[in-house]
């Protein structure tokens, strides 16, 4: 048992990925048998990492959540700002120009006016709560822009 423990401490991030992903397919099955996929299974997911998130924190007293248990760690690692790159790039890797072109006119202005308005509002909280370099408040409207 302490051998496993050490492969998972060395291996953290990929012991993360696959906590991570085993939760997220056993939403989508539960979903799917169980719901008839009334709920959708990320939902399902999303609520089951928040949960797990303040059971570990309870449990281990500490202030990460899951990733204050050893074990877990990993997923600690893909939180954050990890997490925030792999979801930028995984939207960007949904977009698709056909869908763009069979939406028309209608679908691109929608499109552009979207992206506007969620980047700005981005851009406004970020001005907000004091950030004034370039940098910080583009990165903080484009987080905003793909998450919202």
């Amino acid at each position: 048992m302490e051998e496993l423990l050490k492969v998972f401490d060395k291996n953290a991030l990929i012991v993360g990925f696959l906590a991570i992903g085993l939760l997220t397919y056993l939403s989508d099955l539960f979903s799917r048998k169980v719901l008839n996929g009334r709920i959708p299974g990320s939902a399902i997911a999303i609520f089951l990492g928040l949960v797990l998130g303040y059971v570990g924190g309870v449990f281990t007293g500490g202030d990460k959540g899951l990733a204050d248990i050893p074990v877990f760690h990993g997923v600690g690692v893909l939180g954050g700002s990890m997490f925030r790159d792999f979801a930028i790039v995984a939207t960007a890797m949904g977009a698709s120009f056909i869908l763009i072109k069979k939406s028309g006119l209608l679908g691109l202005i929608s499109l552009i006016i979207g992206i506007l308005i969620f980047f700005i509002s981005g851009v406004a909280m970020a001005w907000l709560w004091g950030y004034r370099n370039a940098v910080s408040l583009a990165t903080i409207g484009a987080g905003a822009c793909t998450f919202i």
